[in-house]
Formats: C-alpha cells, sequence, structure tokens
C-alpha cells in the first residue's frame, strides 16, 4: 500500500499501524496414492488454514504444474500428470496466500511405485505383436522400451 497516495491524513503528522490477520497455510502429512476413479496417482496434502481454490492453489514437481483436483481448509488434492519420474523430489506448494509452514514435507521424496492397470491384448499374443501395457506412475524417460519379467525372474514373461 502507497500510505501517500492511499490514506489520507487529518493533520501532517500520520502514522499507520500494520496487522497481519492471514493465518499462514500448516503442512501435516505428504502421501500419494493410485486413484481408480481418477485412473492415476494423486498426492494429497493435510494440514491446517490452506486458503484458496483449484485455480490459485499450485502443486509443481520439478518446475511442472500438476493438476489440482480440490483445496479445503485441512486438505489439498492433486493429480499426478506430468512426472518424469518414479522418485518425485523438488515439488513446490503455493496456496493464494503463499509458501506453506512444514514445506520441508512437501519437498520430501515421494515414491511412486508403477501400477499395473492394463494390458492389450488380454490374451494371446501373435509372436512380433505390439503389447499395450498401461502402468501409471511408470515412467520410460529415455529408453525406447522396457522389459517385463514375472516376478522371480530375469526372463522377459507376460504370463
Amino acid at each position: 500500500m502507497k500510505l501517500s497516495e492511499e490514506a489520507s491524513c487529518a493533520s501532517s503528522v500520520c502514522s499507520a499501524t500494520w496487522t497481519y490477520t492471514d493465518t499462514i497455510p500448516t503442512v501435516t502429512s505428504v502421501s500419494a496414492a493410485y486413484d481408480s476413479s481418477e485412473k492415476d496417482w494423486v498426492v494429497t496434502v493435510d494440514g491446517t488454514d490452506f486458503t484458496g481454490s483449484i485455480s490459485t492453489t499450485i502443486y509443481a514437481v520439478n518446475g511442472v504444474n500438476q493438476e489440482t483436483l480440490s483445496v479445503s481448509s485441512t486438505q489439498a488434492k492433486f493429480k499426478l500428470t506430468n512426472i518424469t519420474s518414479q522418485d518425485i523430489t523438488g515439488a513446490k506448494l503455493l496456496f493464494d496466500v503463499g509458501k506453506p509452514k512444514s514445506h520441508s514435507l512437501i519437498e520430501a521424496s515421494i515414491i511412486i511405485t508403477p501400477k499395473l492397470t492394463g494390458i492389450a491384448p488380454q490374451i494371446g499374443s501373435v509372436y512380433g505383436q505390439v503389447i499395450h501395457m498401461t502402468a501409471p506412475g511408470l515412467t520410460v524417460g529415455d529408453e525406447s522400451s522396457i522389459t517385463v519379467v514375472k516376478a522371480g525372474t530375469t526372463t522377459p514373461n507376460l504370463c
């Protein structure tokens, strides 16, 4: 506020008292889980005094904004739509009043465990035919392919 332009004084001596009334949001826990209704991973942030709305609350991972699903005074949920690693680091959370207390919980690493949600074709495959897998939370990165193996083995096998 520009005191000289926005406030008028009755005399030549003016004084102003600043009172901070907004409560700073505080984060108490952060978790990630696969949400079958969203068909993707969702980060849930719990705490107190959260402010803002879906359009003014930002959760970013490595500088890339994720989708804000909901914001209440005690919880915010974010869909991980733009991640490039299973190990989520470098996360940032901003409410309309700024960065919350206990932001270190947001910055802490969250590990996303890939979840196989679909394979097509579901039955049989002609040798050489492409098999499509859906595994939210799995990133191939710079690799051109991945190898799927049966649990407890090192041999590629989808059976």
